[in-house]
């Protein structure tokens, strides 16, 4: 079985440092073109970005200028709504991206969405004229899940998934999704690096999940699946997530990420994994972090 087809190339980096175990900042323009071109070239054909993301609409735009046999589906968000100006924003957007049609234009947090319920008939009239296919809400908690879940106007949701982040209560929530023909988009599979920190070392956000991060440490060297490998298929795997978005700093990350795309994991794996009971639940939300920085 191929999940390549899956994955969506997250470009949060290309327009500005992110991520916790992020020590290169900013990747540069150059190796930034050289990521888009090795991601279409094997297989990956949708890009998630964001008007919030810096230089990233602006990098993948001049990939598409130079390249325009080689054309990403994308997936954005807009971080603010005017419902004045909305259309001359994706007409930007559309600009910038140097793309005909938007895949999904995603309300970038539930709150945007929620304040804006009466203005979602201007995302129907982009989407009745072809300029968007899917209108999607970027969610963080299983109650935003629930209630956009109801919503027959939103196509695509996009949550955050990973070897942590799956409580039994989202499980079931992202299978009623499901059953709505919701398209499911799982974000932070990597928990932004932070499965890859060195749990020992004294650093304030990884001292508040070390036994759980501990813990997968011991499953990864008893099995033999280097971390990255299990944790993006362990995601990759479900049945029920339509496309998992993977953030690189480099094309070296890039290339061990596909390579290790295509590895099915045992289900005893996988009930060791989903037996580890997460305590500060609320550090698995990286907006809980900012209040730490990043500091050791």
């Amino acid at each position: 079985m191929t999940f390549i087809n899956k994955l969506i190339l997250g470009s949060a980096q290309m327009g500005l440092d992110y991520g916790i175990n992020n020590n290169l900042g900013k990747i540069s323009f150059k190796e930034s073109q050289k990521i888009l071109s090795y991601a279409f070239t094997n297989g990956i054909r949708d890009i998630d970005c964001a008007e919030s993301y810096g230089d990233a609409h602006k990098v993948i735009g001049l990939f598409h200028k130079k390249n325009q046999k080689k054309q990403f589906k994308i997936h954005t968000k807009i971080s603010n709504f005017n419902i004045n100006n909305f259309e001359d924003k994706i007409s930007d957007f559309k600009e910038s991206l140097f793309t005909k049609n938007l895949n999904t234009l995603m309300f970038h947090s539930f709150d945007l969405y929620e304040k804006n319920l009466k203005k979602i008939d201007k995302f129907l009239k982009l989407k009745k004229d072809g300029v968007i296919k899917n209108i999607g809400v970027s969610t963080y908690t299983n109650h935003e899940i629930k209630n956009i879940i109801k919503d027959v106007r939103i196509d695509v949701i996009q949550l955050p998934f990973n070897l942590l982040d799956n409580s039994r209560e989202k499980i079931n929530l992202i299978k009623k999704a499901k059953k709505k023909g919701k398209i499911i988009q799982a974000r932070s599979v990597f928990l932004q690096g932070l499965f890859f920190k060195d749990y020992n070392r004294n650093n304030v956000i990884v001292d508040k999940l070390k036994d759980e991060l501990k813990e997968i440490n011991i499953i990864s060297l008893k099995n033999n699946i280097p971390i990255f490998s299990l944790a993006l298929n362990y995601v990759s795997n479900k049945e029920y997530i339509d496309n998992v978005i993977i953030g690189v700093d480099g094309i070296n990350q890039l290339k061990q990420n596909i390579r290790s795309i295509n590895k099915d994991i045992n289900q005893d794996i996988v009930k060791s994994l989903e037996r580890i009971e997460t305590k500060n639940i609320d550090f698995l939300n990286p907006i809980t972090w900012l209040k730490y920085g990043n500091e050791e």
